[in-house]
This record gives C-alpha cells, sequence and structure tokens, in this order.
C-alpha cells in the first residue's frame, strides 16, 4: 500500500512539473502573440505611403489563343499608367492570366474564344474592372479602355501580411495550449489560472476568426467620417453581395471572399476595392 502511495505521489509531482512547463510555454506563447499584433497594428497605422513604395514588377503574358484582348490603361487626366498588374479571368472570376502594363499603359492577351473579365491594379491606383467581354469565333482582336484614378488614401503593409501568416497558426495553438492548461490548472493549480487560460481560449480563436475581417472606414473628401450611411457591396460584376450601413464612426465590417468588389451608395459617388485574404485589410476610403 504504502509502495502504491509513493507511485501515486510521484506521478502528481511529475505531472505538476509537466504542468509547470506548459503553462511556462502557454504564457510564452500568449507574450509572442500580443508584441506581434502591437507591431501590426503599428504598421496597419504607420505603413509606406503611395511616394515612399517603388516597386518594378515584370511578367510575360502567357500564350494561351489566336485571339486576342488588348487595351490601354489610364487615369483620370487620360495619362498612360505603366507597370499595372492587369488580371485576366473567365465569366466565373477565375484567374486565367495576368501581365503588367508597358511604358504606354497598354497590354495584351491571347486567348481562345469565350467570356472573360479584365482587372487592373496598382498600389496607389484605384482597381479598374471591366465588363464582361465575349470574343466570338468571328472576331480576331477586341480592345478595351480601363479608367482609374489616383488615391491619397491609400496604405500598403507588408509587414503585416507576414504578421497575418504567422498569426493565425500562432492562434490556434494558444487555443489547443488553452483547452489543456485550463484542464492542468483544474487538476494541479487554482481556478484562476484556469479562468485566464479560458479566456485566452476565447480570444484567440476570436482573434483567428477576426483576421478574415475586411475593415472599411468611410470619409468625405475632407476627411470627415461619413455616419449611418447605407451602401451596397457588390462583386466585380456588379451583383450585389451585401447591404450594410457605417456606424457612428464610419465603418462597416465585412467577411467576404479574396478579389475585386465596389462600394455603392445613393449618397456618394461609388468606389472600388480589393480584398485580399492573406492581408488585414483596413481601407480608409473618400467618397
Amino acid at each position: 500500500m504504502f509502495g502504491t502511495i509513493t507511485e501515486v505521489a510521484q506521478r502528481t509531482i511529475e505531472a505538476g512539473q509537466t504542468a509547470q512547463i506548459i503553462i511556462i510555454i502557454y504564457f510564452t506563447l500568449i507574450l509572442i502573440a500580443g508584441i506581434l499584433f502591437v507591431l501590426a497594428n503599428y504598421t496597419l497605422k504607420n505603413a509606406p505611403t503611395l511616394d515612399r513604395t517603388f516597386f518594378i514588377p515584370w511578367k510575360r503574358t502567357k500564350k494561351r489563343g489566336k485571339k486576342i484582348i488588348s487595351g490601354i490603361l489610364e487615369d483620370e487626366k487620360r495619362r498612360p499608367i505603366s507597370l499595372m498588374k492587369v488580371t485576366l479571368s473567365n465569366a466565373l472570376e477565375h484567374k486565367i492570366d495576368s501581365t503588367f502594363s508597358n511604358q504606354e499603359g497598354r497590354f495584351c492577351f491571347k486567348v481562345n474564344p469565350g467570356s472573360y473579365l479584365v482587372t487592373a491594379e496598382k498600389f496607389g491606383f484605384e482597381p479598374a474592372v471591366t465588363k464582361i467581354i465575349t470574343l466570338k469565333e468571328e472576331d480576331k482582336k477586341i480592345e478595351v479602355a480601363l479608367k482609374t484614378k489616383k488615391i491619397e488614401d491609400a496604405k500598403a503593409n507588408p509587414p503585416s501580411v507576414k504578421f497575418l501568416i504567422f498569426s493565425r497558426p500562432i492562434f490556434l495553438v494558444l487555443a489547443a495550449a488553452g483547452v489543456y492548461t485550463t484542464y492542468l490548472a483544474l487538476s494541479f493549480f487554482s481556478i484562476i489560472i484556469a479562468l485566464t487560460a479560458l479566456a485566452t481560449v476565447i480570444t484567440s480563436l476570436a482573434f483567428f476568426i477576426l483576421n478574415r475581417r475586411i475593415g472599411l472606414e468611410l470619409c468625405d473628401h475632407k476627411g470627415k467620417k461619413i455616419k449611418n450611411i447605407k451602401v451596397e457591396i457588390a462583386s466585380a460584376k456588379g451583383e450585389v453581395l451585401e447591404k450594410a450601413e457605417t456606424d457612428n464612426a464610419g465603418k462597416i465590417n465585412l467577411f467576404v471572399a479574396e478579389g475585386f468588389y465596389k462600394i455603392i451608395s445613393d449618397q456618394a459617388p461609388s468606389r472600388t476595392f480589393k480584398a485580399n485574404s492573406r492581408e488585414i485589410v483596413s481601407l480608409k476610403l473618400k467618397i
């Protein structure tokens, strides 16, 4: 009997030591995630703006057919826009090919007959989207013109992209570790540690979910927040996907897939924006 009690005591001590190690690792993860979260939010507020960002990409167009879809990209003053990424998609908005506009703002795709959608994007410019383009057997070439304009409220957040890629697994690990720590705390430690771990489980899962959020803040040309305005969120093809209303801070939270969207309102001009599932997207749109 004595030996049995000793073994039980030994196992209890070993379990307690294991629990201590788990809890130390657990709270270290919490600290790391907290630091990353603070840094990511800091980069969102202090991200490089248009005049401090330089990026020169290049990509050749794939040869896919004998028909041609060509076009030109111009700003509001009819000036050509170079190095703008142009993407060719099918009618279901599935990407087929992409290229970049040349110095004259021109681009070209070689395709087979069918229905296509052309989108263009570049940091510092509002995304441009065509209507559905139908290329028939008798057509040899279709010319399209895309108009866009510079936006002063654009910000890039490359550090935040890295944060999100690593933060999602961290939040999941925190949630799993929190469940185990709750069990250990209830078995060997106090209810306070158990409640702390349980709270972290909830917040970790919440952060994991909220990282898919697209936050929009609407303001007028003077930067004043537009409160309680009703808007419609439409796809690139113009299909209304969601109706929303800004809160007292002029904000809207959306859960959308990656792609191009239009924000439409009877009370303000429409704006086009892009949602990227790999980024923490927080856009302040002047309308």
